[in-house]
């Protein structure tokens, strides 16, 4: 046994475990651990999308989050009832950014040429856009919006 190992052996652990609690940088960051820990529960790869209080009533907020082919653009909405939704901020018709469109009910309005979109299902309610935008699931962890671009619907 080498003195190493005995000090692991005396210390109850091995000491490459000991060494690595003092520079993981998970231990130093205490909400990237639990956020990781939420993602192998849920099987979400959900990322810190903003607050809930940057998200104004029956209205939008744009944010860029990283996914598996680089930056996503989302935008997190809130519907007219309250509730949150993530949706891809791109219209499908015109390329152009739905965070800058009116909410009405639980739909979107691409301010371009009028076409609206279902906030739950990311479909067209009307022309001229005939695709769905993304949807991506959404959680609220007590003023935290995580959104998981990984997963869209």
């Amino acid at each position: 046994m080498t003195e190493f190992q005995g000090a692991a052996a005396v210390s109850g652990g091995d000491l490459a475990s000991d060494v690595t609690d003092e520079t993981d940088p998970e231990r130093r960051d205490p909400e990237r651990a639990r956020l990781r820990r939420l993602r192998g529960r849920a099987r979400m790869t959900a990322q810190l999308a903003c607050m809930t209080s940057d998200v104004p009533e029956a209205g939008t907020f744009r944010v860029e989050l990283e996914g598996p082919s680089g930056t996503v653009e989302v935008a997190v909405v809130r519907d007219e009832d309250g509730a949150l939704h993530a949706i891809s901020d791109i219209c499908s018709h015109g390329a152009v950014s739905l965070s800058d469109g009116e909410v009405e009910g639980c739909t979107v309005e691409c301010w371009l040429h009028g076409s609206r979109f279902d906030l739950r299902t990311g479909e067209p309610l009307g022309p001229p856009a005939v695709r769905p935008v993304p949807v991506y699931p959404l959680t609220v962890d007590g003023e935290r919006v995580l959104v998981d671009v990984d997963g869209a619907a």
